[in-house]
């Protein structure tokens, strides 16, 4: 898209928009009275929140380095650290949003896709907990027969596989796109943080955004609840909790701040400016909340199940699953300073394996909801296939 043809676009839009004004407020007021000695809110807000900033980034990222250098189950633990990242961004981000409020709402949306990929990676660290290899995950799946709760018949285990799967990964999507469309319609002064009329694009944005996040994370949950008996020891619900909270805390502050913000509760006052109030003050919390989070993240992710190899005590030894053998590794595949762990941590096409990888599952099943019932001598047939 050519420059000119980009600023006739904007132009547009602010034409149809121009008999609604968007209620703005000026980024750069002045507060009278300072906070605290001769600090404002402001510059006591930037401290707070680029310290808790620092200090989850720092928690985080010992977690990571930990796990590429106990890299054992790469498999796995590149899925951890695409979670345990979330928890630094949110952080990097708010406190942008701290520093910079005329940019406020660019920053805080920036990290949707993020989180839509780590519950995308957490869906699959369930399916990983499962079992020990995909057959065995398929046969676990198919057994399952889910209630629904508007249907009195359940439904077969693959296809519920299915929707929960297409359920979860369309949010990273749909947060990238409506991250790029809040960018763009801010830009062209139509997004309007302070209004929910419908000519506006913040309470669409918001609307999509949180269904969409809804449903992603109830499918997670729903997946979690379903197979919880087949994770036993794998610390499933403190992962889950873990996720959950950053998640959970972030939607629940953001939708309560836009219902005070819309119903004029939070009024500005001698300390906090109108700013400090709607941007700052959201923005801090999320800032600080990051850290007890970061800590949690060491229990519920924890390098303990990966880290037996290091002294080569087990590297001749079998660890028996169900009836048949899997040898462990006999030493960590991260390379020096866990490197080649970063590397597939920031490879954007094992990310692309990672997405279709459900479906490769559904593939070798050789099933996709056509026929749902095998014969045993099918069933044969399609081990000895595989």
């Amino acid at each position: 898209m050519s420059h000119h043809h980009h600023n006739h676009l904007l132009e547009e839009i602010k034409n149809k928009t121009s008999n609604h004004t968007c209620p703005t407020h000026a980024v750069s007021e002045d507060e009278t009275k300072n906070l605290v000695g001769d600090l404002s809110f402001y510059h006591f807000n930037m401290i707070i929140s680029g310290a808790c900033t620092i200090l989850a980034t720092l928690i985080i990222l010992a977690l990571m380095i930990r796990h590429t250098t106990h890299f054992s189950n790469p498999v796995e633990q590149v899925r951890v650290m695409r979670i345990s990242i979330l928890v630094p961004i949110y952080g990097i981000f708010s406190f942008l949003a701290v520093c910079f409020p005329s940019d406020y709402v660019e920053f805080t949306a920036w990290p949707d896709p993020f989180e839509g990929i780590a519950l995308f990676s957490f869906f699959l660290l369930l399916c990983e907990f499962l079992a020990s290899d995909d057959e065995q995950r398929m046969q676990i799946i198919a057994s399952q027969q889910v209630k629904k709760l508007c249907k009195s018949t359940p439904v077969n285990g693959f296809t519920w596989f299915k929707q929960t799967y297409w359920c979860i990964i369309q949010y990273p999507f749909i947060a990238l796109i409506t991250t790029i469309i809040t960018c763009i319609t801010q830009v062209a002064e139509v997004y309007c943080l302070d209004s929910k009329e419908p000519y506006f694009a913040h309470i669409w944005m918001t609307i999509i955004k949180n269904l969409s996040v809804s449903i992603a994370v109830a499918s997670a949950v729903k997946f979690y609840m379903q197979m919880k008996s087949y994770m036993e020891g794998s610390r499933a619900m403190a992962k889950l909790l873990a996720f959950k909270l950053i998640v959970g805390l972030v939607f629940f502050e953001d939708i309560l701040f836009t219902i005070l913000r819309s119903a004029n509760v939070l009024k500005a006052n001698s300390v906090m400016t109108y700013t400090d109030i709607t941007m700052g003050l959201p923005t801090m919390i999320i800032c600080i909340q990051m850290v007890p989070l970061a800590c949690f993240f060491h229990f519920a992710y924890s390098v303990t199940p990966y880290s037996g190899i290091s002294k080569g005590t087990f590297s001749s030894s079998y660890q028996p699953v169900a009836d048949f053998e899997v040898k462990k590794p006999t030493k960590y595949q991260g390379g020096p300073l866990g490197i080649n762990a970063w590397l597939l941590f920031l490879n954007p096409l094992d990310f692309v394996r990672e997405i279709q990888y459900p479906l490769a599952l559904l593939r070798m099943s050789g099933l996709n909801g056509e026929h749902e019932v095998l014969t045993t001598e099918m069933q044969q047939e399609r081990y000895e296939g595989l």
